[in-house]
């Protein structure tokens, strides 16, 4: 049924990316990003053997709240559009020279699908009712009160399925916004292993006057 009302939409998320560079680089760049801001994921469970070369690793996303600055939790933010509650990661090594890893990201769509069939559902039942009232008004007010009835059925189906159409666009809107969201996810986790690990401001150099004025003010 929620199928039907979303239009068929695929029930599993995928994104995939090959980054150049070993699983253990991949690896190692995922702890130290995931944890922090704005993503702050959650490691809550483990499926298969080695996360390095095919297990999944099973990360919790976090809360969107309305208390906190947006900037500090964008990422809350789309994957609430998306309603996605958990995602999972997986490692595959390529046979290439130099060494590639590909990361794997799958989200389950299911459990966003059938809220939306209970949310979407009741406001295009709404606007159904709304509908049929003013299709029925319509019929009564140009005297034709014997088809009042069939201009209020026509009236609910109308405005039920314009409800409908614009549910499903929202749906596929929020769902664009949270895939678009995890593949600048996986971009962090490239460019951390570019930069060597981290972004920081370079040093500054010396001041090219400070001996000469160390020296003038011992003469």
């Amino acid at each position: 049924m929620a199928a039907r009302f979303l239009g068929n939409p695929p029930l599993t998320l995928e994104v995939s990316r090959v980054i150049r560079a070993p699983a253990e680089e991949v690896y190692a760049a995922m702890q130290r990003i995931f944890p922090k801001r704005p993503y702050r994921l959650s490691l809550v469970d483990h499926h298969g053997a080695d996360p390095l070369d095919g297990g999944v690793l099973v990360f919790n996303t976090p809360a969107y709240s309305y208390t906190t600055t947006k900037a500090d939790q964008s990422f809350a933010y789309e994957m609430g559009l998306a309603e996605l509650k958990q995602l999972l990661f997986s490692l595959r090594r390529l046979d290439t020279s130099p060494p590639s890893t590909e990361l794997t990201v799958r989200a389950s769509l299911t459990h966003g699908q059938k809220h939306n069939l209970w949310v979407g559902g009741s406001v295009s039942g709404v606007f159904g009712v709304g509908g049929g009232l003013a299709g029925a008004a319509a019929g009564v007010a140009l005297g034709i009160g014997g088809l009042a009835a069939g201009a209020a059925a026509a009236g609910f189906l109308a405005g039920g399925a314009l409800a409908m159409l614009g549910w499903r666009r929202g749906y596929r809107w929020g769902l664009g916004r949270g895939e678009k969201a995890i593949r600048h996810l996986i971009g962090s986790i490239a460019v951390d292993i570019e930069t060597g690990g981290g972004f920081s401001s370079p040093k500054p150099l010396p001041n090219p006057f400070s001996g000469f004025l160390r020296e003038g003010t011992e003469g």
